[in-house]
């Protein structure tokens, strides 16, 4: 993945709609190498839930299906250990997720 100051080029993966999400096969599997960056992620898609939910904040999502990377543009209503579930139950698995930005 392209990165610029540790940060993945979101412009350069396809952006899909929520909707898409449940149309995904997501293979089991941890995307991030190490244990820093997953507890970082964590603590981002926490934070980014609490917002999302107090503030109506979106956020990006950059994920990793069975095709590759791809992006989402929502709000996170809720996570578990396991999922980032968003709008009508459909849900990413958190080790698919390699970076969450939230919107200003």
């Amino acid at each position: 993945m392209e990165m610029s100051q540790g940060k993945p080029i979101v412009n350069q993966i396809p952006l899909i709609e929520k909707e898409k999400v449940s149309d995904l096969f997501f293979p089991k599997g941890e995307v991030l190498e190490n244990q820093n960056l997953i507890r970082e992620r964590m603590f981002a898609l926490h934070r980014a839930t609490s917002l999302g939910n107090i503030h109506q904040r979106k956020v990006t999502l950059v994920f990793e299906d069975k095709e590759g990377l791809k992006s989402v543009r929502t709000t996170i209503w809720a996570i578990s250990d396991r999922k980032v579930i968003l709008k009508e139950g459909r849900s990413i698995p958190v080790p698919r997720v390699h970076s969450v930005t939230i919107s200003d």
